[in-house]
């Protein structure tokens, strides 16, 4: 299925701020900006700087969203394509790209997978491959549970989650204690883990249940690959945990928190809403909200004005 500028300019509406070229009837689809295969497509070019306008002018793509000043530098170039100034051109782009091109739904469960006779599954769900779904387990409508994936016993998921082929939910924390003969014994993991809705859960993430309470994700967080995210904690919405990424047991994260790859968050750590852990930074006591930290251990990062981002 095709679409045109019409059809582009529908989907952003008040956030265009500007419109160069003539409207094109039939685009082809996503491509990216510098791609020698751009031809004929919709590209965006989030670039700021005093090359943008030359890479837009050397693209094959056919509309390009992009920032309004790179917009009048080309007005009277002579290009034969349309520009299409945004705020946000990469955040207006997947607007389109969801709206024009949504990805296909998948639903139904595949008959290898394993889901347990007292596991409620909503509408709409995908279960793949291989996956195991254990008891009293509850799973929202048109979530997407991809293949080898396993969800322990009450684990509940929200409302269109995705969750990544071999992801591992709800097993048991890691906690023991050790007895004056020197032997550890296993405190009793008896908790679950509730993930809200719009949650996507990358490959190889494991998220362990709680020790009595609950292991909560919320709504909006996305989660790369294989970061691990222990027992007791709670995640605020909206927040990116991105790859290798660990979270030690009982941490608080406040919403829209940012967590760079391989970075480390001690346990019983307070994280505040909209505060930035840089990569692979080791985060060893409680953060302000606004902050931004990196380094080992984790330290306020310096503005270029010489002033510390202490957050609010």
């Amino acid at each position: 299925m095709g679409f045109g500028t019409s059809d582009i300019l529908s989907v952003l509406g008040d956030e265009v701020v500007l419109v160069h070229g003539e409207p094109i009837a039939s685009v082809a689809g996503g491509v990216s900006l510098d791609s020698e295969a751009a031809e004929g497509g919709l590209a965006f070019c989030s670039d700021r700087s005093k090359e943008a306008p030359g890479r837009i002018a050397r693209s094959g793509a056919t509309v390009i969203i992009c920032h309004a000043r790179a917009v009048e530098c080309l007005a009277d170039k002579g290009l034969q394509k349309t520009l299409i100034a945004v705020a946000n051109p990469r955040l207006a782009y997947i607007r389109v790209m969801n709206k024009l091109y949504p990805p296909d739904s998948e639903v139904g469960v595949d008959v290898t997978a394993k889901i347990h006779s007292t596991a409620d599954i909503g509408a709409g769900v995908y279960v793949g491959p291989q996956s195991v779904i254990d008891a009293d387990c509850r799973i929202g409508e048109a979530t997407v549970i991809e293949s080898h994936v396993r969800l322990h016993r009450g684990t509940c998921i929200g409302k269109r989650v995705r969750i990544c082929a071999g992801a591992v939910i709800g097993a048991a924390g890691f906690g023991f204690e050790r007895a004056p003969d020197g032997k550890l014994h296993r405190f009793p993991q008896r908790g679950h883990v509730e993930i809200g809705d719009d949650v996507e859960i990358g490959a190889n993430v494991c998220i362990d249940r709680a020790a009595q309470d609950v292991t909560r994700i919320g709504a909006g967080t996305k989660i790369d690959d294989l970061a691990y995210i222990a027992h007791n904690v709670r995640i605020g919405e909206d927040c990116l945990i991105m790859a290798s990424s660990i979270v030690a047991g009982s941490c608080v994260i406040g919403d829209r928190v940012e967590i760079s790859p391989g970075a480390i968050v001690r346990d019983k750590t307070v994280i505040g809403e909209d505060a930035r852990i840089g990569l692979g930074a080791v985060v060893v006591s409680d953060l302000v909200a606004g902050i931004t930290v990196a380094g080992v251990p984790a330290k306020p990062m310096t503005d270029r004005d010489g002033t510390s981002g202490k957050g609010r």
